[in-house]
């Protein structure tokens, strides 16, 4: 097995230019294109970065790394049926009920979407594994793309639109959250917004478990997702309409993806 190091910015003098840092707070981002050690269909069994990991012990579940996929790039195979990344540490940016914690979540992305069942590619679930909800995730039936919260008895709420992805094709997904009470939320895809409404949810979700590609507490995983993620991000904060243009561009560029 190979440990993927941190790799920043400068350290590597082939690196593409990647986005600026400065939008905060950024609590989570990973970077499919940010791992050298690892060689083409090396298991995965560590994703470290920026002081953030991603981990996943058992043999049987690890994503593939394999090399030049997106623009010469290299992304993260999941095999759709049991494979997935946990957060190392267990994630601590939610610490107060999500209903009143704005957040904006960006994932690049390659959907096979094989199928009707649920394919989630980043979700936020249970760390002690007494409920098997996922407050927040982002998440395909074929091509129709939700993102979804819930509470810790399962009461969920959310945006969902069809046609907006297609299989085999790589693309920019972002959702933007404001907060229980105001009207705005939104997704996107491809830097064009495709849906905007309100997000309610009731109860609390106490839940701080960050997943990549799948959904479910820390002690059982479910909804698994096909396909390649080269990239995502996660704020504890709305990003204005420009700031997360200006992200997605700079994406576009990086990862070869043509907007509309």
């Amino acid at each position: 097995m190979h440990q993927i190091p941190n790799i920043f910015l400068g350290q590597n003098t082939k690196e593409l230019k990647r986005p600026k840092k400065n939008i905060t707070p950024l609590v989570a981002h990973f970077d499919a294109s940010a791992t050298s050690p690892f060689s083409d269909t090396d298991p995965i069994d560590r994703w470290s970065q920026e002081g953030n990991a991603l981990a996943q012990p058992t043999a049987a579940n690890q994503p593939l790394f394999r090399t030049g996929i997106q623009n010469s790039l290299p992304g993260i195979l999941l095999d759709g049926v049991d494979d997935y990344l946990d957060f190392e540490k267990g994630h601590q940016f939610l610490q107060k009920t999500p209903e009143f914690t704005p957040m904006t979540v960006l994932v690049v992305g390659r959907p096979t979407l094989t199928g009707n069942a649920d394919q989630t590619m980043l979700s936020l679930g249970s760390v002690n594994g007494t409920n098997p909800y996922s407050p927040f995730l982002i998440t395909l039936i074929t091509d129709r793309l939700r993102f979804i919260l819930r509470n810790d008895t399962g009461g969920a709420n959310g945006l969902a639109i069809n046609s907006v992805v297609t299989a085999g094709q790589t693309h920019i997904m972002a959702a933007r959250y404001p907060d229980n009470t105001t009207n705005g939320s939104k997704m996107y895809v491809d830097n064009t917004e495709v849906l905007a409404g309100t997000i309610t949810t009731t109860g609390t979700m106490t839940t701080n478990h960050l997943r990549l590609g799948a959904a479910g507490n820390f002690g059982g995983a479910f909804s698994f997702f096909k396909g390649y993620i080269f990239e995502f991000y996660v704020y504890i904060r709305l990003l204005t309409t420009t700031e997360l243009s200006d992200l997605t561009i700079t994406l576009a560029t990086k990862w070869g993806i043509t907007l509309p």
